[in-house]
């Protein structure tokens, strides 16, 4: 609930600047103490209290977590759809005229609580697991689904009557008395059909005896799935892997991990909210020649993994900064390139197929003369596997360690990676993660998803990070990894902050 407490933007819909009305005190409490943006939403003013006002939450620049609502009942589904299209995760409201004023006001609280970034329902065989199912939705900015009566009743029919149906459903009751596969089969097919249902969580066990479940059988009624259906698959290998390839085959994504599957979950409506125009990418990239021919050379060598030497250049042909290196290979040549370059030096060994460099002795950091160079060289030279090459680089000095780069996931594909390098890494395990196409208010949002983001603004003196360089690295390495579909992994680590800038001191490509 970070975002609802500690939002990372906040909108006032409603605010005037009348000095008695109630709109400019939302506004004017929120700048006494609150330290995020402050986004006035009014469509006749320009400015109040010295902050800009938009027209709508659909113009609001920047990040936005929460939306205070101060305006008449009826204005307020229009204002919950604008905050869905931005993908604002909470709001406050201040308006009267619901549920308290009769009829037609709960048919307008109906109609407000339908609206969200996505109402999603759970299909479970155990209470426990929904409520699980539950907080990790809470935490990724989706809610439960308010289910239809006529969903209900038609769930209610296989369920005793001594166990209240509501979401997350819980059938096991329905799966002891007719048997998990004509449980689930009308489970999936109801909840499929709630028109207050956006989405379908549904929690699996294959095992043993009646739990060799016949999945083709059982979505044979989901002939048009018009939402998404993912499956959190359990039980012994022996069962789950026939029936996860039964559900792949079919075009249903299956998880492991319930934490992966609702954050899947999440990232399919952020990818389905409404775009602008202006949200669209305006970088235009094109296969060069020089692309062709790195590819080419892949294939050609059946080479899976290139070290970071190789897998810079593809970054060099698509103008991202990348530290300067020279490839040597005999003592003489590294001394030599190492005082053109000028002290204090980095020398890599550049070993076939080891991606961890460091944790086996083929990283030297910090060489100031020559006999040290020497030192370093001749250590590398006893390990095993022995270098067949060297790199010479600068020594660096950064303000900040990130991890940048793409994974491939089986069922949607390439994912683009932001995240805290460093110690950092290790220690917060802040990542954040978008499938791509991607764009700068992607890529903004990634930022202020990280909970280190103040890092990248400048922290004690140092210089904030160039998000138009960052913003190219990202977009960048999204178009590379759904261009060439060999791709399996791109990891850059670090790209190291230099005076605001992001310069890739290491990297690998890794080929399927």
């Amino acid at each position: 609930m970070d975002f609802f407490f500690e939002p990372k933007g906040v909108a006032i819909v409603g605010a005037t600047p009348g000095p008695y009305s109630g709109g400019r005190h939302l506004v004017a409490n929120l700048t006494l103490g609150y330290k995020g943006p402050i986004y006035p939403i009014n469509p006749k003013y320009g400015e109040i209290l010295g902050l800009k006002c938009y027209a709508n939450v659909r113009e609001v620049e920047g990040p936005l977590d929460l939306a205070l609502i101060f305006v008449p009942a009826q204005v307020v589904p229009q204002v919950l759809e604008d905050c869905v299209a931005k993908g604002v995760r909470g709001a406050i409201l201040e308006s009267s005229g619901f549920a308290e004023v009769g009829p037609e006001g709960k048919a307008l609280q109906d109609q407000c609580l339908a609206i969200g970034k996505g109402r999603i329902a759970i299909l479970s065989y155990s209470g426990a697991s929904g409520i699980v199912t539950t907080d990790h939705m809470i935490a990724n900015g989706l809610t439960l689904a308010r289910l239809s009566p006529k969903t209900l009743k038609r769930l209610e029919e296989f369920s005793p009557s001594w166990m209240p149906v509501k979401n997350p459903v819980d059938y096991w009751p329905a799966m002891e008395k007719y048997g998990p596969a004509v449980a689930y089969k009308n489970g999936i097919e109801a909840l499929h059909e709630d028109p207050g249902v956006d989405g379908l969580i549904v929690h699996l066990f294959a095992g043993f005896g009646i739990w060799f479940l016949d999945m083709k059988e059982i979505m044979s009624g989901i002939r048009e799935p018009r939402k998404p259906i993912l499956f959190w698959l359990m039980g012994p290998e022996k069962g789950r892997e026939p029936t996860r390839m039964a559900l792949e085959a079919e075009g249903w994504p299956t998880f492991h991990e319930i934490h992966r599957t609702v954050k899947v979950m999440a990232c399919l409506f952020e990818r389905t909210t409404e775009t602008k125009k202006s949200e669209i990418p305006s970088i235009e990239f094109r296969i060069t020649d020089s692309l062709r021919e790195l590819a080419h050379r892949v294939d050609e060598q059946g080479t899976r993994i290139l070290d970071e030497h190789e897998a810079k250049k593809w970054f060099k042909v698509l103008d991202l900064n990348i530290v300067k290196e020279v490839v040597v290979k005999d003592l003489e040549e590294t001394i030599r390139a190492a005082e053109e370059m000028g002290y204090p030096v980095v020398l890599k060994g550049r070993a076939e197929g080891k991606i961890h460099k460091t944790e086996i002795g083929l990283v030297k950091l910090n060489l100031w003369s020559t006999s040290q160079v020497r030192s370093a060289f001749q250590e590398m030279l006893c390990l095993s596997p022995r270098p067949r090459s060297f790199l010479i680089q600068p020594m660096l000095k950064g303000d900040l360690e990130l991890i940048v780069g793409t994974v491939r996931d089986p069922q949607f594909g390439p994912a683009v990676i932001l995240g805290l390098g460093g110690i950092h890494a290790e220690v917060y395990k802040d990542v954040v993660f978008r499938l791509p196409p991607l764009n700068q208010d992607d890529v903004l949002e990634m930022v202020s998803g990280l909970k280190g983001q103040d890092l990248l603004k400048g922290y004690r003196g140092s210089k904030s990070v160039n998000i138009k360089s960052l913003t190219d690295w990202l977009i960048k390495l999204g178009w590379l990894a759904l261009t060439f579909e060999k791709i399996q992994e791109i990891d850059v680590n670090p790209l190291l902050i230099v005076d605001g800038e992001p310069i890739a001191v290491d990297a690998t490509i890794i080929f399927v």
